[in-house]
């Protein structure tokens, strides 16, 4: 059986789905009578899953904001940095080893660090459910 290379399936899956959220919010109305610069949501979800692309883009001209303002280019350059970005992080994975079977005390220390972090997320998400 072959492996699946991350390498080569993440940066494409990503630039699709960068596209269709930009294409999205692109085709998102403007609420009218605001007193704030919109940005349609899937705008953020984009940004938000591709935030290491956003950063590369600050010598260009781009912001955290923003894609550099040239009409294509910008863009492209945007869907190029994400391409370059899940690239490396599919390479990251495809190179990491397999884990080895974790021994009893270590099961231990796991278990209680789980149960720590499932205990603050339920937390954190009562606190923000009151508001």
């Amino acid at each position: 059986m072959r492996k699946l290379k991350f390498a080569i399936v993440l940066p494409i899956t990503q630039v699709l789905i960068a596209s269709i959220l930009l294409l999205w919010a692109d085709r998102t109305p403007i609420p009218p009578k605001l007193d704030y610069y919109h940005l349609p949501p899937a705008w953020l979800i984009c940004k938000g899953l591709n935030a290491p692309a956003m950063l590369l883009l600050v010598p260009f001209g781009g912001n955290w904001y923003f894609v550099p303002s040239m009409p294509i280019v910008g863009r492209g350059l945007f869907l190029i940095f994400v391409a370059v970005v899940w690239y490396l992080v599919g390479r990251a994975v495809d190179q990491r080893e397999a884990p080895r079977p974790a021994g009893e005390r270590r099961m231990v220390t796991v278990l209680a660090v789980q149960s720590l972090v499932l205990a603050a997320g339920g937390l954190l998400f009562y606190l923000g459910g009151r508001n």
